[in-house]
This record gives C-alpha cells, structure tokens and sequence, in this order.
C-alpha cells in the first residue's frame, strides 16, 4: 500500500521469467473513502503454493490495509471459482474459500463470493458452462464479471454515505 519499490512478485528464474522477480511500483496511497479490491486467481492453486502461502499473503494485504486505518468494510476479497482440471485442486479451492470467507467474519472486510454465484450443488463443478470460457473451465466468463461488479457497486453504495 503505497510502499513503491522494491516489492515484487517473488517470481523464481524460468523459461516466462529469465530474469526472475518482477519489481513493481506500488503508488496507490489508499484514503479512508477509497475501496480495495483483492482477487486472487486458480493459478497458485494449480502451481501448487501451499495454502498456508496463499493464506499468509492475502491476510497480510488484509491487515496491511487494516493498520493503515483503512475502513476493514472498505476491503473486498474474492473467494475463487471452479478450477475443473482433474487434479486435486477442487478441495484445495474449497479450503481456501472457506478461508477466506473467515477473514471477513474475524477483520470485518466484505467477501465477493465468486464460488457461491459459480459453484455447482457439489462444490468442486461449475453451476453452468455458460459462466466460463468455452473449453477453459479455469476462467470465468464475461458474465461472472458483471456479477462480481454487482457486488461491488453494491457494497460501495451501501458504505458510501
């Protein structure tokens, strides 16, 4: 949060990242009327990233904000869609949701619950071939978007005075 350099991505040296870690620039310097949204993708689930990682790097941008003195109901964090791939993954997926669905109980920030408007009854399968890609059932459609920007406006209306 407005930090600049030298974060990056911990990105390791390979064939997409001959040079290794990314540095970016982290100019957004949040104020108490601003949002913060987080959305983390399938690909860590399915690189493998522990779940404690995952759970270490999104509670740190959570208490970060938080210790900024940043309204926690300002923060929104998205939990994550299907990723159908056949692996383990479906129950890694559901582990981090509910995860995360805890942070906003325990820090009082707001969950966009991709996985409720994704999710088919049995947890772990899209609710309808219409909300992902055609023959991609990592990503989601262009109309899981307009729902997730639902939520979002929404929230937005309701802690804007």
């Amino acid at each position: 949060l407005g930090l600049g350099y030298p974060r990056n991505g911990g990105e390791q040296v390979n064939d997409f990242y001959p040079n290794g870690s990314i540095f970016r620039v982290q100019a957004f310097i949040p104020r108490a009327v601003d949002f913060g949204y987080i959305s983390i993708g399938t690909n860590d689930i399915g690189d493998g990233v522990a779940i404690a990682t995952i759970k270490t790097n999104i509670e740190t941008m959570i208490d970060q904000w938080i210790q900024k003195g940043l309204p926690p109901a300002h923060l929104m964090v998205a939990t994550l869609p299907p990723r159908v791939t056949g692996g383990t993954d479906d129950s890694r997926i559901l582990a981090l949701n509910t995860m995360i669905r805890a942070f906003g109980q325990q820090k009082g920030i707001r969950i966009i619950d991709i996985a409720l408007l994704t999710f088919s009854q049995d947890g772990t399968t899209w609710k309808s071939p219409s909300l992902h890609v055609t023959n991609d059932e990592i990503h989601y459609a262009e109309t899981v978007r307009d729902m997730i920007e639902d939520q979002v406006v929404s929230i937005m209306l309701q802690e804007t005075p």
